[in-house]
């Protein structure tokens, strides 16, 4: 089983601490020991899919460099594995 959110904030008040952690409810549909990617809620378009490290960080610019690459590289392989369609594919 993939690790947890690493770092837990106070009252897990993060939505997606919660939705790495399982006590929010997901449409998973990829997760590694870097990432978990799930559908939104709100789609803007059929497929709309979120992926966020397993750590918490407040923004992109706390994201350390190597976590981000996992991140990406994760998103790229579920993207581009056949599974998923790649038109309207945003990053």
């Amino acid at each position: 089983m993939p690790a947890r959110c690493a770092v837990i904030m106070p009252l897990m008040s993060c939505i997606f601490c919660r939705i790495v952690a399982g006590t929010e409810p997901s449409q998973t549909i990829h997760e590694d020991e870097h990432a978990i990617a799930f559908l939104d809620v709100a789609q803007a378009t059929k497929g709309h899919a979120l992926v966020v490290p397993r750590a918490h960080h407040r923004d992109l610019g706390e994201i350390p460099v190597e976590t981000a690459a996992h991140v990406m590289c994760g998103l790229r392989s579920r993207c581009l594995d056949g599974s998923s369609a790649r038109s309207g594919l945003l990053a």
